[in-house]
């Protein structure tokens, strides 16, 4: 929304990058150069959309036509979607999230100790360090600020959310959550669609109605 609530700090990528409002970046976990190929050679295999992020931005590293359609179903901007051919920037830089889409049956297969595919949609899996989420991003920057996690309110939906709503000192899930989202929860509003964020700060006396 145009009248949206500004953030001070955002934590991205599954806790994997922390920045604040003006773009400088707090924190910053990347993958492994081997955990990089490993999964490319996967996706590869089997053809499956796979994107990683990058400073730059989004770097298509296989099929293109499949990323393409996933923004189009969230319907999300396309200034930052890059295409990489050779799939070779991490070479340069390595990158701190990523994406892959494919065959729910065939993603589950996917082992690496190192990495999880944490589902947001059937088939669609964020690409993320098993060490690494939401919650530990919470951590490190409540840290970072000085304040203690009891002063801190956090909302989410998708099981990647879980972990963060369920340290916060109010852990808040939005309407089509997820089972997990609710086990942990605190309180429950509407749909992000709906304003719900705004409705929820509005609720706790943290935003003027």
């Amino acid at each position: 929304h145009n009248n949206g609530i500004p953030y001070d700090y955002l934590i991205g990528c599954n806790g994997q990058l922390i920045y604040d409002c003006h773009g400088n970046v707090l924190s910053r976990s990347t993958f492994e150069l081997s955990q990089v190929e490993k999964m490319t050679a996967f996706a590869k295999e089997h053809n499956y959309p796979l994107y990683f992020k990058f400073t730059d931005g989004y770097r298509i590293y296989c099929n293109r036509p499949g990323v393409e359609a996933m923004y189009r179903k969230y319907n999300l901007g396309w200034d930052h979607l890059l295409t990489d051919d050779s799939a070779s920037y991490h070479l340069t830089e390595l990158p701190v999230g990523g994406v892959v889409l494919g065959d729910p049956d065939v993603l589950c297969t996917y082992r690496d100790e190192n990495v999880a595919l944490l589902e947001f949609g059937k088939g669609e899996c964020d690409v993320s360090l098993c060490d690494v989420n939401k919650g530990w991003g919470l951590e490190v920057l409540c840290e970072r600020l000085g304040i203690s996690l009891e002063e801190t309110m956090a909302f989410g939906d998708g099981d990647n959310d879980v972990e963060m709503l369920d340290i916060a000192g109010i852990g808040i899930a939005m309407k089509e959550c997820s089972a997990r989202c609710l086990e942990v929860c605190d309180a429950q509003t509407s749909d992000i669609l709906e304003d719900g964020i705004r409705h929820a700060l509005q609720i706790y006396h943290l935003l003027e109605e």
